[in-house]
């Protein structure tokens, strides 16, 4: 691959994680030290653990439904056939991943989510720089991932409007593994076209 190929690839890898949409996930927040921080970001660089294979599988799952769309129009009974096989993948990812219990079961909080980082409400202020640990279940997937993360931003809401004590909390994910990132890419991209679809994107 030449170097203009590559760093071309490099872009459109950055452009779309760069792209946001309001969610609704499971989510809990860990405050880390420094050197806790260092010691996790050496193993996550190395570790491949099961719950980032399973989330493989998804992604790889997600990444052949265009096929398999146009695979309907030219062969439906193979097209049934493979759509079966998938669903019946994606209900054992799912029970697989049942317990994985670092992450809520049901959505917690209101965000604001993108390849590259996390933007929500939380209860108190945290510095700029302080690392987090946090837990974030995605849904209707209940895909389970666990990311470092770093905050960027911590902006205090209006007092007035009963906000005492909670701040906006906007956290970049520097050291996510790239199919935990490419996994966020899609659900993202799949919300997007949902939302399209009910006409809930505006302009």
């Amino acid at each position: 691959m030449s170097a203009l190929n590559a760093e071309a690839e490099a872009a459109e890898r950055n452009r779309r994680a760069s792209f946001r949409i309001n969610d609704r996930v499971g989510l809990r927040l860990r405050l880390l030290g420094e050197s806790e921080y260092r010691a996790q970001r050496g193993r996550a660089r190395t570790r491949h653990g099961r719950q980032q294979q399973l989330n493989s599988i998804v992604a790889a799952g997600e990444s052949q439904r265009g096929a398999l769309r146009k695979l309907r129009d030219t062969d439906p009974a193979l097209a049934g056939y493979l759509q079966g096989l998938e669903e019946r993948l994606e209900a054992l990812v799912r029970l697989l991943g049942e317990d994985d219990e670092s992450a809520p079961d049901a959505p917690t909080h209101d965000v604001n989510l993108s390849g590259n980082g996390i933007r929500f409400r939380h209860p108190e202020a945290l510095a700029r720089g302080a690392h987090v640990e946090l837990a974030l279940r995605l849904f209707p997937s209940r895909t389970c991932l666990n990311l470092l993360g770093t905050v960027v931003r911590a902006s205090a809401l209006d007092r007035a409007r009963g906000n005492a004590g909670r701040c906006v909390l906007a956290v970049d994910f520097p050291d996510i593994h790239p199919d935990d990132r490419e996994l966020l890419i899609r659900h993202v991209h799949n919300l997007q076209l949902e939302h399209a679809r009910r006409g809930l994107l505006r302009g």
